[in-house]
C-alpha cells in the first residue's frame, strides 16, 4: 500500500523555545516530553545518570548528540517518503539505513492526515509534535519513529505509550477523530525493526498523573 498524503487542517501550536510551544492564541505551554522526562522514576533517571559516569561526560554527550542527528535525519527522509517528495539525500549512512528499515512499515499507511503534526490542548495545558497521524492496517493511529542502538524490550516502550496517548487526546480534541491505535516502529543499528502496538486509552490515566505531578512540582 502506498500512502495517500491528504492532510487535515488543524489549530497548530508552534515550538518557540526548548521543548515549549505557543497556541494560535498566544499561550505557553510545555512539550509531552518535557513532561515526561521531569516525572521520570527515580530508578530511571538514576540510571542515565551511572551511565554518564560509567563512559564520561565526554562521550555521552557524544553519543546523544550523534543520536539526535540520527534521528532527526531519519524522520526527515520517513516524511518526504509518506508524503511523496524526493528527499535531498544528504542525510547520513546511518539515517539512511534506518529509514530503509522502516519502509515496509510506512507501506502499510493508508490515508496520511498529517506529519510532524504540532498538537496542544487548553485543557491538558500542554503541546507537543507527533511524527505521523495516519490510517495504518486501517486503524486511525498516532505513528512514532524511533530510532535506536540495539533492539528494544516491550517494557522499555512504557513512556512512548504515555507519550502517544497524549497526543491522540489532543488530536481527537482538535478535530473530533478518535485515534483507535497508537504505533510505535522502532529501527536499531543492528539491522531491525520492531513494531509495538497499543490502545491508547489504557494510557490516558497514566499521562494525567504524571502531567498533575508535572503541574504539582512547579508550584
Amino acid at each position: 500500500m502506498v500512502p495517500e498524503f491528504d492532510p487535515i487542517h488543524i489549530p497548530r501550536a508552534t515550538l518557540v523555545e526548548g521543548h515549549r510551544y505557543r497556541t494560535p492564541e498566544g499561550i505557553t505551554y510545555p512539550s509531552v516530553t518535557t513532561i515526561l522526562s521531569a516525572t521520570k522514576p527515580t530508578e530511571a533517571t538514576d540510571g542515565i545518570q551511572a551511565w554518564r559516569e560509567r563512559v564520561g561526560a565526554e562521550v555521552a554527550d557524544y553519543i546523544v548528540r550523534e543520536a539526535a542527528r540520527t534521528g532527526t535525519n531519519t524522520h526527515a527522509l520517513n516524511e518526504a517518503y509518506v508524503v511523496g517528495e524526493v528527499h535531498n539525500n544528504t542525510a547520513g549512512l546511518l539515517a539512511r539505513a534506518h529509514h530503509e528499515n522502516f519502509i515496509p512499515y510506512l507501506d502499510r499507511m493508508g490515508r496520511v492526515y498529517g506529519t510532524e503534526v504540532p498538537l496542544y490542548s487548553d485543557t491538558m495545558k500542554v503541546a507537543g509534535t507527533a511524527d505521523c497521524i495516519a490510517e495504518y492496517n486501517d486503524l486511525t493511529s498516532i505513528i512514532d519513529y524511533k530510532t535506536k542502538r540495539s533492539p528494544q524490550q516491550p517494557e522499555w516502550m512504557i513512556d512512548y505509550y504515555v507519550q502517544t496517548a497524549a497526543y491522540s487526546m489532543m488530536f481527537t480534541a482538535l478535530t473530533g477523530i478518535a485515534i483507535q491505535q497508537c504505533v510505535i516502529l522502532v529501527s536499531s543499528e543492528k539491522d531491525t525493526i520492531q513494531e509495538f502496538l497499543c490502545d491508547p486509552r489504557d494510557y490516558v490515566s497514566d499521562f494525567l498523573l504524571r502531567l498533575e505531578q508535572y503541574y504539582l512540582g512547579e508550584l
